[in-house]
């Protein structure tokens, strides 16, 4: 199945997960990580390592949008190119993926299963926050946040953003 295809129709979870990213361009990999953001609570059903692996393509798909170069502070909305809004998304769908993330038990040398969840937990969510806010600051650079958005934006961006984590 082509890429362009994986947006168009509900796509395995599967498929969008083995499918390899190395060497497609920007817009397969965001198609794959918007897909994957439809079915976010069907890949974290999956396990681990699929998790793992939908995580590494959400966060490949942030690195490419940053790569490009497309979203600069100087901007504003005129600026910006209208196929090219859609890419600041991608730090969104990887904070959604990273604030739904159940943080797997790990046992380790005769110690509980869940020792370590707490701070792997608890670093999956400032991840997410980081990445929230940065989402934030983005939207609000170019004025997408219309009036009750940016009054809270104004307010506290760090506080939306526990919200928005909380909430999800």
């Amino acid at each position: 199945m082509s890429l362009a295809r994986l947006t168009q129709q509900s796509v395995p979870m599967q498929l969008l997960l083995d499918e390899p990213v190395d060497g497609a361009p920007l817009p397969a990999i965001f198609s794959r990580a918007c897909a994957l953001h439809r079915q976010q609570d069907q890949a974290i059903r999956l396990g681990p390592e699929q998790v793992e692996r939908a995580l590494t393509l959400c966060r490949r798909c942030a690195a490419e949008v940053r790569a490009a170069g497309l979203f600069s502070a100087n901007e504003d909305a005129e600026d910006l190119a209208t196929a090219d809004v859609k890419y600041l998304l991608a730090p969104f769908f990887l904070a959604e993926l990273l604030s739904a993330y159940p943080v797997p038990p790990q046992e380790q040398d005769g110690a509980p299963a869940d020792a370590g969840r707490p701070a792997q937990r608890v670093a999956m969510v400032e991840e997410a926050l980081v990445l929230y806010s940065s989402f934030l600051d983005v939207c609000q650079q170019y004025g997408m946040l219309g009036a009750v958005g940016k009054q809270l934006y104004l307010q506290d961006a760090h506080q939306v953003c526990v919200c928005m984590c909380v909430c999800v």
